[in-house]
């Protein structure tokens, strides 16, 4: 896997919020929850960017590296007329590494663990504290082996 390079400028988001950890896998359940949660509700959020694309961004806690906040949601134009139970969020602006996982979602994992445990020690490339984690799902992402997801790197 090697990775693409991109600058964006900041993303605003609104999503569904869910806390949650790696410990046990927990995470998975929950990413999972949060999803079958959001996808019906997308269709309440007004000016989409892309009615295509979904962001799945991960915050890191602070005070233990084990749990993480993930947020599930979609671009837009403005934080004008938020549904009711979803929040904002701006992905700020930021350099990227961006890495393509092939194949069913439920190996992303794989993915993040090669790029933090493999690629980014032997890269000599600094990791960006300020920016965000996050999966971008578009029209490739599609359940079974043949799905691509992107995964972007905050770097400097």
């Amino acid at each position: 896997m090697q990775p693409k390079f991109v600058e964006k400028e900041d993303i605003k988001i609104v999503g569904m919020v869910c806390n949650t950890t790696m410990k046990n896998e927990k995470h998975k359940q929950d990413c999972q929850e949060l999803w079958r949660e959001f996808m019906p509700k997308m269709i309440q959020i007004k000016n989409k960017v892309n009615k295509d694309v979904a962001y799945g961004i991960c915050i890191e806690d602070k005070k233990d590296p084990d749990d993480f906040i993930y947020v599930a949601g979609v671009e837009v134009e403005s934080f004008k007329d938020i549904p009711k139970g979803m929040i904002i969020k701006t992905i700020p602006a930021s350099k990227y590494a961006i890495f393509t996982h092939k194949g069913i979602v439920d190996q992303i994992g794989k993915s993040w663990n090669y790029i933090f445990s493999e690629w980014l020690p032997k890269s000599g490339i600094e990791l960006n504290k300020n920016g965000l984690y996050f999966e971008y799902y578009d029209r490739r992402y599609r359940e079974g082996a043949s799905s691509e997801t992107d995964i972007y790197i905050p770097i400097r």
